[in-house]
Order: structure tokens, then C-alpha cells, then sequence
């Protein structure tokens, strides 16, 4: 207001001067153009200065109240700057609040986790362990059913215990993907021998086939990929009555001409409807709520599935018709792996790449066009020259006709219609011109034929499908009296292996858990040790040559991670072999394997963990190391 009241005075002053001016009798002389003096009365000049002096003043006092009005905007722009940024500064304040919360629940949630991971995993390990055991022992029928269905309810938990844990932590984005060589086609047999027995129990017929443009190397997350392919196969046994399941792998060209791995997953079971078909890959979701009640599971899978398959850079879709079946298909790129990385070179002689069959004629019986090809393909590659046929009649016919004599080994399928393997066995054993013939059965029931069975059909191997490429080459290799890869001298099961005197050390503080290791341990043919707590464990492993240490890590007095990292220090300053260190452990999250890497631990065993997987472990730290 002061700017105003200025501005005001000053056109009063210019005013009340007029009025002075215009009041006063003062006359002006002027000399006319004429040379007449005339005067000019002062009325008129004092009408003009009253003029002139209104216009100064009302310039002044518009200049003055444009400045005053400039003033009072930059004032209040500076004060609505302080304002904004006061409310920007509470606004950050509230972000950074929100934030350490959002952390602090991570944190708690990761925790939660965490824990509960390992006090669920840590019992569920004693009661699957000891109970797997107990199937081993003598029990009558009603007993051998009961401990059949712990088993199963005890499976199914641990099943829908990994899926919520699988999905938290997708959730919360501590997912990581792994770049590291693998074989497809190991990761596909893995998966298909670990479902047989479900799928052959329901009458199913397991099949799978890699095409012969894919690569036998990939780089890539092979426990991811195996994570996937577990639950595709493994609903499709869940929703298949009849038929087969096939898994087929082949490799495309993908958008912008970068190369993909397509693997899909085909079943005959009771298909999808199409309304429901973008509702699966949703969390907690089934195409059908009546299929929780008639098959169980979390409806986890299919959405855990889809974001890792998204974590890999590829997509999972499904197509599917009603009444007749589904394929559910995902991408990954196709990342290839040198030809003279070590691990690829080291795997050639395992893997059976190395058995030379040229100039041998195989005959494959078996009456699934599918698995028929992809034997036929398989020996393909090793040179052979396979001949398929789709029963015991057709084979016969091929055997005693003109090529017979050309036929040097038979791979039979054991059950087909009207005449089965054994039929064929029979004949081939009782032909003078065939008996000489090699023959490996492959057979959807493990335990269908006795070793005097096997005997008496002459039958060289006796194979359970889905067949690994391992075991076929090395069932392949006795048959024909070829010298064997060293990884393929036993075609047994591993958890049929002996071991012989090899001692290991078991550190682990819960007591049912060192009776299942034990016990374990020594129907495989171990030695074992045992230690209750890491200081227990440390003092053990430096007075004596282990070879193996299974170590827990969440112990009193000393955890697992500091007795490894103690030993490893031991065996540096002493200068003595590095002793095999593996985690036995509930906690699955990937910071705690990264973890026991970097304290110098060697591998992980996750509780619970099974006989069968117990042994693979030490094929690959014990037997394999052992001198031959």
C-alpha cells in the first residue's frame, strides 16, 4: 500500500500546481508575425502546465504502481518457491520414510523366509529321510502302504513348500539367472526320469526327442530350465488318464534372427478350455476350481514357470484343445558354447559321444513311433545304421529274412500289444541264427524282470525309459564287447552303486538329520563320521583324511560357513589336499549359496534331500574321484 499512497501524493502535488497556475493573473506578451504585440491571457497557459503537470504525475504514479506491482509478484513467487520447496523437502522426507519401511519389510520378509525355509525343510528332511529308510527295510503289505503314502503326503508338502518360497522370492526379485554350460539333453532326461515312475504308474508313456539341429552345449541356467520342465511334465502326468507325454526340444530362428531353443511339453489329457487358458499363468489360479479338489497343487506353478522363463529371456505359452490334450511351449535364446571349453571337452567321453557304431545294423522295436524315432536318432549319431520296426512280428520277419545275418544288435521295447520284448527275447534265445544277436530291453516298469529273468532271455541290459544317453551307450558298449567310457561302467541306479570304505564326515547339529545321513550313508557303502557343532567338525577334518565333508550350516558354537573357511586357512598353512566340502542345508536362497562359495565350500545338498541324490553327490566328489 505504500507504493499506492506515494503514487497518490505525487498526482495531488501536480494537481494542486495546476490549480495555483490556472488561479493566477499573470499575462504573457507575444510579438504577432505582423510586428503587433498582443498578449496571450494566462488562463490559457495555466490550462496548459495544469495539463501537462496531470500527465507527469499520472506517469508517475502508473510507473510507481507497475513497480509495486512487480514487487508484490516476485514476493510472493519467492514465497511460493519456499512453499514448493518446503512441500518437496516433507515429500521426500515421507519417500525416504516409505523407503527404509519398504526395506526394513524386505528385510524382515527375507528373514521370515529365510527361517521358515529352514524350520520346515530341517524336519521335513527327518521325515522323508527316515522314512525312506523304512521302504528299504522288511514290511509286510499293509506296512509297505503306509510308508508308500508318507512318502507321497510328504513329497507333496515339500512341493507346495518350494512353490511358496519359489514365488516369495520371485516377488521380492531376489530370483537370479545363472550363465553356465549345460546339455539340454541331459537336463530333459533328468526331468523324465524323475517322472517316469509317476507317469508309468498311471499307464502313461513317457517319451522325449531333442532334434538333431540343436546343440549339444547351451549356456544358460540349467537348474532354472529343469525347475520349469519339472512342473510342465509334471502336470502333464497330472492331467493325463491315457495316452503319452511327450518332450521335444527343437531350435528356431526367434524375432530379429536371434536363434532360440523351443522346448514343448504335449500330453492327451483333459485339455483347457479356451476362456480359461490366459487365467493359468495368474498366481493362485487353476483353468478349473474344481481341478484343485481332483488333482491338489498351490496354483503356483504355471505362474512361477512363466516369470522365470521371462527371467531367461523367453516366453511360455500353451495351446490346447478340450478332451484331447495341451502343449505348453517356451523359448529361450540359444546361447552356444565353444568346442574347446574344457567343460565340453571333458564331457565327450561321459556322455557315450565317443562310441563308434559305424557299419552296425540296429533294429529298435518298439511299437510308440516317438520313442522309436528318437532311439533311432540316437544311435544315428553314433554312427550306426537303425532299422525300426512297430512289433515282434515285423522284427522276426527282418532277423530271419535275407538281412538277418546283418542285424548286430536289437533294442527292444518290453511292453507292446499282442506279443511283448520278452516274447521276442524268448524267440531270438531259441533261434540258432539269432541267439548270438546282442539284445537290450527298455522297459516303462523297473521291476518287471529278476536278474534270472534277464539270464534266461539273454538279454545283455535291461534298461528303465526314459533312457539317459549315458546309460544307452554304455548298455550299448557291453553288448557289443566295446571298451567302456570310465562314467559308464555301471548301468545300475546309483543308489545301487557301492562305494567301498570311502569315510565321511557328517557335521550336523539335529540329531534325526545324523541318523538319516548315517543311515544313508551306509547302505551306500560309506564310512561315516560324525559332529555335532563346526569347532566339533573343524577339529575332526584336521585330524583326519576325509573324503567327503557334508557340513551344516546353522550350528551352535561354530555355523558351517566358519568351519569351512577355518579349514580351508588349516590347509593352506599346512600345505595338505583339499578336502571336499559340501553344504547340507535348508536355506535355498541364492545369497546363502553364494555364500558358501565364497567361504570355500565346494557344492550344496538341499535338506531334504533323498537317498538318490545322496548318491549322485558322491559319484561326483567320492567315486569319481577315487583312483580306478
Amino acid at each position: 500500500m505504500s507504493g499506492v499512497r506515494v503514487a497518490g501524493a505525487a498526482l495531488a502535488a501536480c494537481l494542486a500546481v495546476a490549480a495555483i497556475l490556472a488561479t493566477a493573473g499573470i499575462d504573457v506578451g507575444m510579438q504577432s508575425p505582423t510586428g503587433v504585440a498582443r498578449a496571450i491571457p494566462t488562463s490559457a497557459v495555466a490550462l496548459v502546465a495544469a495539463a501537462v503537470l496531470v500527465a507527469l504525475g499520472g506517469a508517475v504514479a502508473f510507473t510507481l504502481v507497475v513497480l509495486v506491482h512487480r514487487q508484490r509478484s516476485m514476493q510472493a513467487a519467492l514465497q511460493h518457491s519456499e512453499d514448493l520447496r518446503a512441500t518437496v523437502q516433507h515429500q521426500a522426507d515421507e519417500l525416504a520414510v516409505a523407503r527404509d519401511k519398504a526395506l526394513n519389510a524386505a528385510r524382515t520378509k527375507s528373514e521370515f523366509l529365510a527361517n521358515m525355509s529352514h524350520e520346515l525343510r530341517t524336519p521335513m528332511n527327518g521325515v522323508i529321510g527316515m522314512n525312506e529308510l523304512l521302504l528299504d527295510t522288511e514290511l509286510d503289505p499293509g506296512q509297505l502302504e503306509c510308508a508308500r503314502t508318507v512318502q507321497a503326503s510328504a513329497e507333496a508338502l515339500l512341493v507346495v513348500l518350494n512353490d511358496i518360497l519359489d514365488f516369495s522370492k520371485l516377488d521380492a526379485g531376489r530370483v537370479s539367472i545363472e550363465e553356465v554350460p549345460y546339455r539340454i539333453a541331459a537336463v530333459v532326461e533328468d526331468v523324465a526320469r524323475l517322472l517316469a515312475t509317476s507317469a508309468h504308474d498311471k499307464g502313461l508313456e513317457l517319451v522325449t526327442a531333442v532334434a538333431p539341429d540343436v546343440p549339444r552345449w547351451l549356456r544358460g541356467d540349467p537348474s532354472r530350465v529343469r525347475q520349469v520342465l519339472t512342473n510342465l511334465v509334471g502336470n502333464a502326468v497330472k492331467f493325463t488318464a491315457t495316452g503319452e507325454i511327450a518332450i521335444r526340444v527343437s531350435a528356431e530362428s526367434g524375432d530379429g534372427d536371434v536363434p532360440m531353443v523351443q522346448v514343448a511339453v504335449a500330453d492327451t489329457g483333459i485339455g483347457i478350455r479356451p476362456e480359461a487358458v490366459d487365467r493359468i499363468f495368474e498366481a493362485f489360479a487353476q483353468a478349473d476350481g474344481s481341478t484343485t479338489r481332483r488333482f491338489g497343487g498351490t496354483g503356483l506353478g504355471l505362474a512361477i514357470s512363466r516369470r522365470l522363463v521371462n527371467l531367461m529371456g523367453g516366453e511360455l505359452t500353451v495351446s490346447s484343445d478340450v478332451g484331447r490334450g495341451s502343449t505348453f511351449t517356451f523359448t529361450m535364446p540359444l546361447h552356444l558354447v565353444p568346442d574347446d571349453e574344457p567343460s565340453v571337452a571333458d564331457d565327450r567321453l561321459a556322455s557315450g559321444e565317443t562310441l563308434d557304431l559305424r557299419g552296425v545294423r540296429v533294429l529298435v522295436v518298439d511299437d510308440n513311433a516317438t520313442n522309436r524315432r528318437t532311439i533311432m536318432h540316437t544311435v544315428r549319431v553314433w554312427g550306426a545304421m537303425p532299422v525300426g520296426v512297430d512289433s515282434v512280428d515285423a522284427a522276426l520277419r527282418i532277423m530271419r529274412g535275407t538281412d538277418g545275418d546283418r542285424i548286430g544288435l536289437v533294442l527292444t521295447d518290453h511292453q507292446m500289444p499282442d506279443r511283448s520284448g520278452e516274447d521276442l527275447a524268448r524267440e531270438m534265445s531259441g533261434d540258432p541264427l539269432l541267439k548270438a544277436v546282442p539284445r537290450v530291453m527298455l522297459s516303462s516298469a523297473p521291476t518287471a524282470l529278476g536278474p534270472e529273468e534277464q539270464r534266461e532271455l539273454g538279454l545283455t541290459a535291461y534298461l528303465t525309459k526314459p533312457v539317459r544317453r549315458e546309460q544307452l551307450a554304455g548298455a550299448i558298449a557291453v553288448a557289443l564287447r566295446e571298451p567302456q567310457p570310465a562314467a559308464l561302467a555301471a548301468v545300475l541306479p546309483a543308489s545301487n552303486r557301492r562305494s567301498g570304505g570311502n569315510r565321511v564326515l557328517v557335521v550336523e547339529d539335529n540329531p534325526v538329520n545324523r541318523r538319516v545321513a548315517g543311515a544313508m550313508l551306509k547302505s551306500l557303502g560309506m564310512e561315516a563320521d560324525f559332529a555335532t557343532n563346526g569347532v566339533e567338525g573343524l577339529d575332526a577334518a584336521r585330524a583326519h583324511r576325509y573324503d567327503l565333508v557334508l557340513m551344516d550350516l546353522h550350528m551352535p558354537e561354530m555355523g558351517g560357513l566358519e568351519a569351512t573357511a577355518a579349514l580351508r586357512e588349516h590347509e593352506a598353512a599346512a600345505a595338505v589336499e583339499r578336502t571336499p566340502v559340501v553344504a547340507l542345508t535348508a536355506d535355498v536362497f541364492p545369497e546363502t549359496m553364494e555364500a558358501c562359495t565364497a567361504h570355500g565350500m565346494d557344492g550344496h545338498l538341499a535338506k531334504p534331500f533323498t537317498k538318490e541324490g545322496l548318491a549322485d553327490l558322491l559319484e561326483t566328489w567320492v567315486l569319481s574321484a577315487a583312483p580306478s
